[in-house]
C-alpha cells in the first residue's frame, strides 16, 4: 500500500528507492508489471487491479496512505492479537 506513491498508471511500473547498502540511495528502481504478463497472468491482473484501485481511489495522497497504514497496523482485528479492548 505504501508503494503507491512510486506508482505510474501510464507505464504500469513502480519505482522504488533503493536501500541497500550497496546501492547509491539517490537511485531507483523501476519494477514494470508487464515483465510478469506472460508467466503470472494472475499476478499481473491483481497487481495492476490493486494498483490503479488505490491511486485512482486516493490520488496517492500521504495523509491518507499514512491512516491507512495506521489502522491496517493497529487493527483490532488482527490474528493473535492480546488485549485487543485497548486498541482503538
Amino acid at each position: 500500500m505504501r508503494a503507491i506513491v512510486g506508482y505510474n498508471t501510464h507505464n504500469r511500473a513502480l519505482t522504488l528507492p533503493t536501500v541497500s547498502l550497496h546501492m547509491d540511495p539517490m537511485n531507483s528502481v523501476v519494477a514494470n508489471f508487464d515483465a510478469i504478463k506472460e508467466r503470472k497472468l494472475y499476478l499481473y491482473n491483481a497487481s495492476v487491479k490493486y494498483y490503479h484501485m488505490l491511486y485512482n481511489e486516493w490520488d496517492s495522497d500521504q495523509n491518507i496512505l499514512d491512516l491507512m497504514t495506521a489502522i491496517v497496523l493497529f487493527s483490532p482485528n488482527r490474528p493473535k492479537l492480546q488485549h485487543k479492548e485497548v486498541v482503538k
